[in-house]
C-alpha cells in the first residue's frame, strides 16, 4: 500500500510538474504573441508614415508639374497675344498713315485747285 501511494503521489507530483510546464509554456506563448502583435503594429505604423510621405511627396512634384505646365501655357499664350495686339496694331498704324496721306494729298490737289481757280480769274 505504502508503494502504490509513494506511486501516485509521484503520479501527481509529475502531473502538477506538467500542469505547472504547460501553464509557463502557454504564458510564455501568451507573451511571445504579444509581443509579436506589439511589433506588426509598429511595422505597420511605420509603413503608412512612409506611404503619407510618399503620397505627399508625389502629390507635391505633381502640382509642381502642373504649374509649370499652365506656366508654359500661359507664356505662350501671352506670347500670341502680343504678337496678335503687334499685328494689329501695326494694320491699324499703316491704315491710319495712308488715311492721312490720302487727306493730305486731297488738301494739296484742294489747294492747287484752289491756286487754278485764283490765278484763272
Amino acid at each position: 500500500m505504502f508503494c502504490l501511494r509513494m506511486v501516485f503521489s509521484r503520479s501527481e507530483h509529475s502531473l502538477s510538474t506538467l500542469d505547472q510546464e504547460l501553464c509557463d509554456l502557454d504564458q510564455e506563448c501568451s507573451q511571445r504573441l504579444s509581443e509579436l502583435k506589439e511589433q506588426q503594429q509598429q511595422q505597420l505604423l511605420t509603413l503608412r508614415q512612409e506611404q503619407y510621405y510618399s503620397e505627399k511627396y508625389q502629390k507635391k512634384e505633381h502640382i509642381k508639374q502642373l504649374v509649370e505646365k499652365l506656366t508654359t501655357i500661359a507664356e505662350e499664350c501671352q506670347s500670341a497675344q502680343l504678337k496678335k495686339l503687334r499685328d494689329v496694331c501695326e494694320k491699324e498704324k499703316k491704315d491710319l498713315k495712308k488715311k492721312m496721306d490720302k487727306k493730305r494729298q486731297e488738301k494739296i490737289n484742294e489747294a492747287k485747285s484752289k491756286d487754278k481757280n485764283v490765278t484763272e480769274e
